[in-house]
């Protein structure tokens, strides 16, 4: 039964880490080009393009017009995919209890705060578009949409979207503690959360280092690999393209065989691109000895020893590098 429990609970968790990454790529992080935040900046990149050819005397008016529109675009965007978020969480916190054979209590949760989090940055450039107008007149194009070549100008979306993407997390991991807290209340057993990573070449350092780590169902995850959100986060995905998942797990369970499978996973990685990496060192010290320069472009008058260990080099920093793919 409690074997069976677990591994419901990890595919109830790897349907929230599914749902997230849809959210991830309708709001546009990501690299989700397409998103509706991206959207929303193009069409205001195209507007402001507009505002700025205007006599000096309505131009600034037009520029905030054009931030006005954007900034309600990404508000409803930003507020839509919270919301999704947080039915996600409610959503696995109604079938873990239901794995656990718990009574379910649902708890809502307010988005308005991380909503007002992100939209400070668009009201920050709002306000930097407004002040580039206002001092400098008929130069401020390259300010606010760039030269289109070395600089892209105020009005992105970049800044915006790591915070979105933080705070999407953020709102999945809070709506599923609360309801988990108040359906577990009671119960006369204490409740904790655990990473569950999925292990292979692709699975970052953040990952594979979290990866099994419980902690109190209110605490957060301490994250230490990279690439990483934050050091500390309640809930995955922990970064760009996370594969990980959180799972409730009763006390009784935290050091139960499948989390000594999860850490032991995690230690077969690491010791693995441990003994890639110390190969990688060496081989870049005996090119070096060669005169020949530390990389894994082949040359034409590269020994045939130079060339094995370019070749060698090669494989391993593929393999290494396909670690940063997601995890």
């Amino acid at each position: 039964m409690a074997t069976s429990s677990r591994a419901n609970s990890v595919r109830a968790s790897r349907r929230t880490t599914a749902g997230l990454a849809r959210i991830f790529a309708q709001v546009g992080v990501a690299g989700h080009v397409r998103g509706d935040i991206p959207a929303a900046y193009r069409t205001a990149r195209a507007a402001m393009r507009q505002a700025l050819r205007k006599p000096p005397i309505t131009r600034r008016q037009s520029a905030a017009e054009v931030m006005r529109t954007l900034q309600g675009a990404v508000s409803s965007a930003v507020v839509e995919s919270l919301n999704s978020s947080a039915a996600l969480g409610i959503s696995q916190a109604e079938a873990e209890t239901g794995v656990w054979g718990l009574p379910f209590r649902s708890q809502s949760l307010q988005v308005a705060p991380a909503q007002a989090a992100i939209m400070a940055r668009v009201a920050e450039q709002a306000a930097s578009v407004d002040a580039t107008l206002a001092l400098a007149g008929w130069g401020a194009g390259d300010s606010i949409l760039g030269d289109g070549e070395s600089t892209l100008g105020v009005l992105q979306p970049a800044p915006l979207l790591p915070g979105v993407a933080f705070w999407i997390a953020e709102i999945a991991g809070l709506a599923f503690t609360a309801s988990m807290l108040a359906s577990t209340a009671g119960t006369g057993q204490e409740w904790y959360k655990q990473a569950v990573a999925s292990v292979d070449n692709r699975t970052t350092d953040c990952c594979l280092k979290v990866n099994g780590q419980t902690v109190p169902i209110e605490a957060d995850f301490l994250l230490t690999g990279e690439p990483r959100f934050a050091d500390s986060m309640p809930w995955p995905p922990f970064h760009w393209y996370c594969r990980t998942s959180g799972v409730a797990v009763p006390v009784d369970f935290i050091a139960d065989d499948l989390t000594d499978k999860l850490l032991a996973q995690s230690r077969a990685e690491l010791d693995k691109r441990g003994v890639l990496r110390a190969e990688e060192a060496q081989i870049v010290a005996s090119l070096l000895r060669e005169g020949a320069a530390p990389d894994a472009k082949l040359r034409k008058d590269d020994s045939d020893s130079v060339r094995k260990m370019r070749a060698r080099l090669g494989q391993i920093r593929r393999t290494i590098s396909g670690s940063g793919g997601g995890s």
